[in-house]
Order: C-alpha cells, then sequence, then structure tokens
C-alpha cells in the first residue's frame, strides 16, 4: 500500500521507480495499489480524480491509483506523508513501512532498496533487514 498525490516534488522525484516496484510486487505475487490522501487539495489544488487519471496514464502506472476519501485509511494506517509504504505480508501483517529506496534524487545513486528489498525478503520467508526506514516526503494534506 503505498499513499502519493500528485502535487508533491518528493512523489515526482520517486516516481519512475512506482511502474517498477508494481510490476515487481506482481512477479512476486503482491498485490500494489496507490492512494492519494490529501483531500484538502481534492478540488480544484490537483489533486482532483481527473489529475489523478491524467497522472497515472502519462507516468505509466501499470497499477491502481485511487481516492483515499476524507484521509480514511492515511488516517488508519498512521500514514503521515507522500509518498509512504506500507508492506503487509498474507496474514495481514505489517512487514514494511517507510521509503521506497534511499536517494530519491539519484536512482544510480541508491545503495538500499527498501521495498524491492523488502519484498524480495518476505517472499523467500526470511527475515527483512530493515522492516522501518524513515519516510521522506511531503505531509498530507488532511480537512482541517
Amino acid at each position: 500500500v503505498m499513499f502519493t498525490c500528485n502535487t508533491c516534488p518528493w512523489v515526482e522525484a520517486w516516481e519512475d521507480r512506482y511502474p517498477v516496484a508494481a510490476s515487481a510486487a506482481e512477479e512476486m505475487g503482491i498485490g500494489f495499489i496507490a492512494l492519494n490522501p490529501n483531500e484538502q487539495l481534492r478540488d480544484g489544488g490537483g489533486e482532483s480524480m481527473a489529475a489523478m487519471k491524467e497522472r497515472a496514464e502519462a507516468k505509466g502506472y501499470n497499477f491502481p491509483y485511487v481516492v483515499d476519501a476524507d484521509h480514511q485509511l492515511a488516517d488508519a494506517f498512521g500514514a503521515t506523508r507522500t509518498p509512504e509504504i506500507f508492506l503487509f505480508n498474507s496474514d495481514m501483517e505489517l512487514v514494511y513501512h517507510g521509503a521506497i529506496d534511499d536517494d530519491a534524487r539519484n536512482p544510480e545513486a541508491v545503495e538500499n532498496h527498501y521495498l524491492m528489498d523488502a519484498m524480495q525478503a518476505m517472499v523467500d520467508g526470511e527475515a527483512i533487514a530493515e522492516p522501518t526506514t524513515r519516510s521522506v516526503g511531503c505531509t498530507i494534506k488532511r480537512l482541517s
């Protein structure tokens, strides 16, 4: 489960890795969904459903990108940033929470592929080396 949006520069920096992660997840039998919790910006602030559809098509999203109405799921998960990842195993236990990797700005400089490594370890039945990492991104724009 990934909380993301249309208007955050951190999302834009990592966004090219979304389809890669989603394809890897599919190959491993893991579901992948992106939720947009930025309710405060839904009307006229760049986070409308029309803007989301446009972005998903332009960026080649190969996974569902849906509205988190009234940021209900973000609130339930305790999500605070976009992007922010929550990986669950088949028993619905949270096994990884945090960032996609350790370098948003330069994919070639990534040293730790947190999400990809966590998914692989999970399907291999191994312990996840870093089950929690710091989520870096924009704050979720919740309703007041």
